[in-house]
């Protein structure tokens, strides 16, 4: 085979491998400073509050409080639950939620805005001083809200992680329906 040849053949077989990380970035949604939530009282969120559920840079609101069936979250047509909980994420790097094989067959995210449930979502926070949507001169401090939750086909106690872009991956699990041990 000749230089060119051989050229030719390596730069399609690196335009391959990069087209197919393309195509597997692209399959995960993005959540990022335009899709987020502000608190309707205007005041700066918080990070964490009594009852989260925190996993590095994102925080969950008030998932401590899901062990129990009662509180596992409203029962859908389809038989699953959706259990509403804000990920309310620090600003810096953006951070990939996702559930790990083990447990996709329980548990996926309600944070993609596709009508559908994923496995996977990418947020990316908003700077300190964005302003908030609404009338005035409010600013976000640290932390952006992204309005979702979880979609849960049988109550269990469920791992979720949390990839940091460049940085480590956090694991936490957590109590849906059904206490962790």
């Amino acid at each position: 085979m000749n230089k060119a040849a051989l050229a030719v053949c390596a730069t399609l077989a690196l335009a391959l491998v990069a087209a197919t990380a393309v195509t597997a970035e692209e399959g995960i949604p993005v959540r990022d400073c335009g899709t987020r939530g502000d608190p309707s009282s205007g005041t700066p969120m918080f990070f964490v509050r009594s009852g989260d559920v925190v996993a590095g840079p994102i925080s969950f609101s008030s998932l401590k409080h899901a062990a129990t069936h009662s509180s596992l979250g409203t029962r859908r047509p389809d038989g699953t639950w959706f259990r509403k909980s804000a990920a309310k994420v620090l600003w810096g790097r953006p951070a990939t939620l996702g559930v790990p094989a083990e447990h996709r067959s329980f548990l996926s995210l309600g944070f993609a805005q596709t009508g559908r449930p994923s496995d996977a979502v990418r947020f990316d926070p908003c700077p300190p001083g964005t302003k908030m949507w609404g009338p005035g001169d409010r600013r976000l401090r640290r932390v952006t809200g992204f309005p979702g939750g979880f979609v849960i086909r049988k109550p269990g106690c469920y791992a979720v992680e949390v990839h940091v872009d460049g940085g480590r991956t956090h694991r936490v699990r957590i109590a849906f329906g059904y206490p962790c041990r």
